[in-house]
């Protein structure tokens, strides 16, 4: 069996976005700075890599991009999609990551 992990790309703004997403979902979080790895100076405390493991058993990743390199998808253009039977926790789901956005 194959499994599909989404991995999001931003610029700067990880840890914010992944701890959110934590919120949204449950789950637990691990993120990883660029120091830990040994990168010193400027940039050093950007997320290298995160990964959040929910109880449903989704797994989202994220990083952010080192400094000096522009982020992947900058764009804006980043697509997910969720599916369950269960209504209620989709539409709980919709309204955590809607809250202080811009659904379109």
């Amino acid at each position: 069996m194959s499994t599909l992990i989404p991995s999001v790309s931003f610029d700067g703004t990880a840890k914010a976005g992944m701890e959110h997403y934590q919120q949204v979902f449950g789950g637990e979080l691990v993120i990883n700075t660029f120091g830990e790895y040994g990168m010193q100076g400027e940039g050093s405390d950007g997320v290298m890599h995160a990964q959040l493991t929910t109880p449903a058993g989704v797994t989202l990743m994220a990083s952010d991009s080192p400094p000096g390199m522009p982020a992947a998808g900058s764009d804006g253009n980043v697509s997910l999609s969720l599916s369950d039977d269960d209504e209620a926790e989709l539409r709980g789901y919709w309204d955590g990551l809607a809250h202080g956005g811009e659904a379109g």
